[in-house]
C-alpha cells in the first residue's frame, strides 16, 4: 500500500508512489550501514493559506496542507538525490537537521533529519522533512560528509562539521 494517497487536482491525477519509503546502504571504511529513507508530505504540499481553494486540500496524518503541483513535480528527483549522497557534503542547518541544495529549476532546498534507528533492520532513519524551491538562500554553511554523518548517527558519536564553506549545489 502506498504511503501517500493520490491527489486529483484540476482534473489531473498525481501519484505519490515515488515518495514511498526505501532503503539505502552507506559504506564508511570497513562498515556498512543500512538506512531507511522516508519522506514527509511537505515535499509535495505547502502551508494551507487563505488564497488556497478547497481543491488544494491534502490531508495526511493529522495535517491539513495545500497540494502544490510544483513541489510535486520537483519531488520526483528526491529518491535519486537521497540515494546519491554517499561521499558528498551535506550541510548543518541552524537547528539540528541537515540540508542539501540542488539546482532543480532553481535553488531546491531539501531538509532532512537523521537519527539512530531503534528498530531492527536499520542503523539510521533519514526523514526528508521538506523540499521546495528557495530562490534566496545563504551562500555558506558548515559541511559534513554524508557517509561520516551516517556513521556518527549510527554509532552515537558526535557529528563533526567543518568550517563554513560555499554551498555545493550539484
Amino acid at each position: 500500500m502506498a504511503k501517500f494517497k493520490k491527489k486529483t487536482y484540476q482534473g489531473q491525477e498525481y501519484d505519490m508512489a515515488h515518495l514511498d519509503d526505501f532503503t539505502i546502504q552507506i559504506t564508511e571504511g570497513p562498515n556498512t550501514y543500512k538506512a531507511l529513507v522516508t519522506f514527509s508530505c511537505h515535499c509535495f504540499t505547502e502551508e494551507f493559506k487563505q488564497h488556497h481553494t478547497p481543491g488544494h486540500i491534502y490531508y495526511y496524518d493529522k495535517e491539513t496542507r495545500a497540494f502544490c503541483p510544483i513541489r510535486h513535480a520537483l519531488s520526483a528527483a528526491l529518491p535519486g538525490y537521497m540515494s546519491s549522497l554517499a561521499g558528498k557534503s551535506v550541510y548543518l542547518t541552524n537547528k539540528s537537521n541537515f540540508f542539501i541544495l540542488r539546482v532543480n529549476g532553481g535553488n531546491y532546498l531539501v531538509v532532512f533529519n537523521i537519527n539512530r534507528r531503534t528498530k531492527k533492520n536499520y542503523d539510521v532513519e533519514i526523514e526528508v522533512v521538506t523540499a521546495h524551491p528557495r530562490p534566496e538562500f545563504a551562500q555558506y554553511a558548515e559541511p559534513v560528509t554524508f557517509t561520516k554523518l551516517v556513521e556518527a548517527k549510527a554509532t552515537g558519536a558526535a557529528v563533526q562539521s567543518g568550517p563554513k564553506v560555499r554551498i555545493d549545489r550539484s
